[in-house]
């Protein structure tokens, strides 16, 4: 079984951990890198920027879908991470600002949407060390075995803490 770590922002983190949601969109300013080694099923670790530096919690994949922003808010309202469509639009447009534009100077007006089902966020206590071979400037995401190496002690840590826990929705998943 495979697992996906991926840069999270952390007022993202912080505001769907105070929220009750089966469902979050963990959205990318970006529609064009597609999680291609994400099927439905599989674990999305949510790895907290700096300071932090740890593994805040996971999600179960879904699907990714390529959305206009106010579509994706239309699915997934306050778990885009966002209290209104206008917080959630300014935080789109800051995040795109940082990126490339296309060939005609433009940004397309989609964003990479991964809508996990279900999702557990560790409280500050149960957050897992991030792995150690994490290279600073990642800025996407990165793929472990969880049977091998780091993904092996990520899936460990996982496996233990849904032991201790009684997650709705949720067997053991990895």
């Amino acid at each position: 079984m495979f697992g996906n770590v991926a840069n999270t922002d952390n007022e993202w983190f912080d505001f769907l951990s105070g929220q009750q949601c089966d469902e979050v969109n963990f959205w990318s300013p970006s529609d064009f890198y597609t999680p291609r080694s994400a099927p439905p099923g599989s674990v999305w670790f949510f790895r907290l920027k700096a300071p932090r530096n740890v593994i805040g919690g996971f999600g179960i994949v879904e699907g990714f879908h390529k959305l206009e922003s106010l579509l994706a808010w239309d699915c997934f309202e306050q778990a885009n991470g966002a209290a209104s469509f206008e917080s959630f639009q300014e935080k789109v447009l800051a995040k795109k600002k940082a990126l490339k534009k296309d060939e005609n100077g433009t940004l397309t007006p989609r964003i990479g949407c991964v809508s996990l089902s279900p999702v557990v966020f560790f409280p500050k206590d149960s957050w897992l060390r991030q792995p150690n071979d994490w290279q600073p400037r990642n800025l996407r995401y990165k793929t472990y075995d969880l049977r091998d190496g780091e993904g092996l002690r990520i899936g460990k840590n996982l496996r233990h803490w849904l032991l201790c826990h009684q997650v709705k929705g949720l067997r053991e998943t990895a």
